[in-house]
């Protein structure tokens, strides 16, 4: 049985590939990412917002506190105890943000974890 010289493969047909499919698959994969890392940003403003508004709370009750006050140890114990919190708030914020840096961000990028786990196979060039 012999072969036709349209049926012969030659080199360059056999590494051949749908150029549009693939750079459609890796268009969708980039676009996606991008919305998971916005998504990822507004959770983290959103976050960054109800923590401002109980910081601001937090300030408007020493405020009344201070204004309460009789006298200088008054003033003082209210100021300690504003201190302390925002301290703890402070430790707490820090612990977090480590806890969640070492489980989540590519030590390379800074992107988070979960994301390039996610697309990076679907951008390699197979």
């Amino acid at each position: 049985m012999t072969t036709s010289p349209k049926e012969k493969t030659s080199p360059a047909s056999a590494l051949a590939f749908d150029v549009g499919q693939f750079g459609q698959q890796h268009v969708d994969a980039f676009a996606q990412m991008q919305q998971d890392l916005v998504n990822l940003l507004e959770e983290a403003n959103r976050n960054w917002l109800a923590r401002i508004e109980v910081e601001c709370g937090s300030a408007i009750d020493l405020g009344a506190k201070l204004s309460a006050a009789k006298t200088i140890p008054d003033a003082v114990k209210a100021y300690e105890e504003w201190l302390g919190e925002r301290l703890r708030w402070r430790t707490d914020d820090s612990r977090k943000s480590i806890a969640d840096g070492r489980e989540s961000a590519d030590p390379k990028s800074g992107m988070p974890i979960e994301l390039i786990e996610r697309y990076l196979p679907s951008l390699v060039i197979e």
